[in-house]
């Protein structure tokens, strides 16, 4: 016979001695808790420097619109877009649209299969079909003019625009083409060693076209070619884009190339052969001396040269930056003046502007200045890096990594605008009469701009 009473006395004092041992949990987690608790501490904690930010007026924009990016052979052909004459074109769902500056308003558009690059010829607007055809269109209307056959323009590069004339670049090299009706006028000017070309501009009949040419060395080279025939006239290796072309002479730039010891001297020389532009034949050669600053083993760097008229500046690769009478040309010359650049991470970036020597840094990508009246240095300074910036007039535009592009007045250094653009990648700014185009990976923004 089971006795239930005995049963149930037994289960309460289990019960009971549960609770104890339950209790005296509870007692023991304040007791755990209170261990002291210590935040993990860094190996090393280093300060740095946030650049205040710019104020200037925000723009609003006028009109935004969408554009077609370039896939896997580049982010921004050269002519991603263009403005001119109150119109901005570029290449929307594979096809040219055509809009107003002032409010966006398509005025027409063209085709449905094109690359996403539109450059302007005179009173053209040209664009490169997917299976490379060339089509030229009114500029105003937007009526095509021509079209040239397949295959006429290699893609990853996009045509050269000449005065009266298209080049068309393809493997088998390059084609001029007719503006006005498309018309081949010759074909397969090619340089067999070399890629390119690069550069091209045209002077009284003669093509000057740049390639990279390899051997056992690589190198540039200038290329002479007979613009009525596409016949070579002539090469000049180590040589690249002319300085100048002036009275049928060319001033070429020898390439700088590292010889043995080199690094123990601080002597450099620039050897600027003159060329017969017809012939080639050299008539002179200027030579340019100066000296880069330092102790050895001293810097071998390419110099970087800009044309002004009668002065030529030249920056050798350190913090300092030469000026020689170009007009004056004598044996031996020597500067007739040395600015100093702030640091040698500061290149030249062109022939001066507005009195204002331009050096583009190589560490954030900013404008920086120096004054040709006094050495006095000038800075357009951005809050964030630089990506690009251009300057039309008096006026500065950087486009900034953090998303914001700022205009700056050339003289005053004055922050005159600011806009919005939510990008980190950039094209050219355009600009045309008072509207700035801000060119973004895949977005135009369009801005008025303050009188």
């Amino acid at each position: 016979m089971i006795d239930f009473r005995r049963k149930k006395m037994a289960s309460k004092a289990s019960r009971r001695a549960g609770c104890a041992i339950l209790g005296a949990a509870l007692l023991l987690v304040p007791v755990l808790s209170a261990a002291p608790v210590r935040a993990e501490t860094p190996s090393l904690s280093v300060s740095g420097y946030a650049p205040a930010e710019r104020t200037a007026p925000l723009a609003k924009p006028l009109w935004t619109a969408s554009i077609d990016v370039p896939g896997a052979d580049g982010f921004f052909y050269e002519g991603n877009a263009a403005a001119e004459n109150g119109i901005v074109y570029a290449i929307s769902g594979s096809k040219l649209v055509a809009r107003s500056a002032a409010d966006g308003k398509v005025l027409f558009s063209y085709g449905k299969d094109l690359r996403p690059f539109v450059k302007l010829a005179s009173d053209l607007a040209v664009v490169v079909h997917k299976d490379g055809r060339i089509a030229a269109l009114s500029a105003a209307t937007g009526k095509r003019k021509w079209i040239s056959e397949a295959g006429m323009q290699a893609d990853g590069r996009t045509p050269f625009i000449g005065k009266d004339r298209i080049y068309a670049l393809n493997d088998d090299g390059l084609t001029a083409l007719r503006a006005s009706d498309g018309k081949r006028l010759w074909a397969d000017v090619k340089e067999p060693m070399g890629m390119g070309p690069y550069s091209l501009s045209e002077h009284d009949g003669v093509l000057l076209l740049t390639y990279v040419v390899s051997g056992a060395i690589t190198s540039t080279q200038l290329n002479a070619v007979d613009a009525a025939t596409g016949k070579l006239l002539w090469t000049a290796n180590r040589t690249g884009a002319p300085l100048l072309v002036r009275d049928g002479l060319v001033y070429t730039v020898k390439e700088m190339w590292m010889l043995a010891d080199m690094d123990r001297t601080p002597e450099r020389q620039i050897e600027m052969p003159v060329l017969s532009l017809r012939s080639g034949a050299v008539k002179g050669t200027r030579l340019y001396d100066y000296e880069v600053e330092g102790s050895p083993p001293y810097p071998i760097r390419s110099p970087i040269l800009a044309l002004d008229k009668n002065d030529l500046y030249v920056d050798g690769g350190g913090a300092k930056l030469f000026k020689f009478d170009f007009k004056s040309y004598a044996a031996g010359a020597k500067p007739v003046e040395t600015y100093f650049k702030r640091n040698e991470r500061m290149q030249l970036a062109g022939p001066p502007q507005g009195g204002r020597i331009l050096l583009v840094s190589q560490d954030n990508g900013g404008l920086y200045g120096i004054k040709t009246a006094n050495g006095h240095p000038v800075t357009w300074l951005a809050d964030n890096p630089v990506v690009r910036s251009e300057i039309y007039g008096n006026r500065i535009f950087s486009a900034q990594s953090d998303g914001y592009l700022y205009g700056f007045d050339l003289q005053t250094t004055e922050p005159l605008l600011k806009v919005a653009t939510g990008s980190r990648e950039y094209g050219p700014t355009l600009k045309t009469g008072d509207v700035l185009i801000v060119q973004t990976k895949g977005r135009l923004i369009a801005v008025k701009l303050p009188r």
